[in-house]
């Protein structure tokens, strides 16, 4: 419930975000919008204002372990768990072990696939924002 309930607050914080660059990009339509502005208005989510200090503690590579740590503890290990118990209450049960292997490899191809998507999304998204200045502060 902890994992789904930091989910829910993060997407909030994504829709404000998105809000935020919808109205910049009904500016830029307008002709509001000028690249020169963009220069000393940057525009931010609310997350990376709040959280700026802390953001600044990662400076270096070796610290973005901790982050890893952190993320570790969230939502997919919660899945992982859940996977386990239910392999261990399989294999308790009688069900021949091709079986009980079908969990964990669903799993892990579901996972694949979405990091795939996720990866392939977020490529195209790092090279939309590289061919404009204005697009890379909105990001």
């Amino acid at each position: 419930m902890v994992s789904s309930g930091f989910l829910y607050v993060i997407a909030i914080f994504n829709l404000m975000v998105l809000f935020d660059i919808i109205r910049v990009f009904r500016q830029m339509r307008r002709g509001q919008w000028s690249e020169s502005a963009s220069d000393t208005h940057h525009v931010r989510g609310i997350m990376s204002t709040l959280l700026r200090r802390v953001m600044n503690f990662v400076n270096e590579p070796w610290q973005m372990y901790f982050v890893g740590l952190l993320f570790g503890l969230g939502f997919d290990t919660a899945t992982e768990i859940a996977l386990l118990v239910l392999t261990g209450s399989g294999a308790a049960s009688g069900l021949p072990w091709y079986a009980i292997l079908c969990l964990p490899v669903l799993f892990a191809a579901g996972m694949s696939l979405f990091d795939t998507i996720d990866g392939s999304f977020m490529t195209v998204v790092y090279a939309w924002a590289l061919t404009k200045p204005v697009r890379r502060g909105l990001l």
